[in-house]
């Protein structure tokens, strides 16, 4: 966090130790703690955010519902080109595929790591895995595609080129 400081970035973190001996450290540490719990909204005005960091945090204990609304947060504060970064999410090995791997999905991220690893701790038989993943939130989303071609008139295609295709290898060639 120190070194983040003389580059001049500012770090905020969740902290569930209010004005206790963790507080004072993140503080000492330059690092701007930020009380909130899960069910609240970032206080961030949107697209502003570079980098959300979720470590430990965001897990199966989440109802769906809920995890489904944070997503949505982290979504609705990271800049396009934003990084979210997941760390050490999770659950049962059955859930990632039913249930949460569809959910970091439809966020359409760009994924630059994408690891899942058995979390042996509590013991093999339980079948717990990891997720890390480091996604980026997209430049524009095909929504935005869809809106730029049709405000500039152009249909599915000219003399049989498909335009809209050439629009997302464009701007996906821009995202990297």
């Amino acid at each position: 966090a120190v070194r983040m400081m003389e580059r001049n970035v500012t770090i905020i973190t969740t902290s569930l130790n209010l004005n206790g001996p963790f507080n004072n450290f993140i503080a000492l540490r330059g690092v701007v703690p930020l009380y909130l719990s899960i069910a609240q909204r970032l206080p961030f005005f949107d697209n502003t955010l570079d980098l959300v960091h979720s470590m430990h945090v965001l897990s199966h204990w989440i109802p769906t519902t809920t995890l489904d609304f944070i997503l949505f947060d982290i979504d609705r504060v990271l800049r396009p080109g934003g990084i979210f970064w997941l760390d050490r999410f999770f659950c049962i090995e059955p859930q990632l595929e039913e249930t949460y791997i569809p959910l970091f999905h439809k966020l359409g991220y760009k994924k630059h790591k994408w690891a899942i690893a058995p979390k042996l701790d509590r013991g093999a038989h339980l079948r717990e895995v990891y997720l890390s993943a480091v996604l980026e939130k997209p430049l524009l989303d095909d929504d935005d595609d869809d809106r730029v071609l049709d405000q500039a008139g152009v249909g599915d295609g000219i003399d049989g080129i498909d335009l809209h295709n050439i629009f997302t290898c464009v701007t996906q060639k821009v995202r990297v």
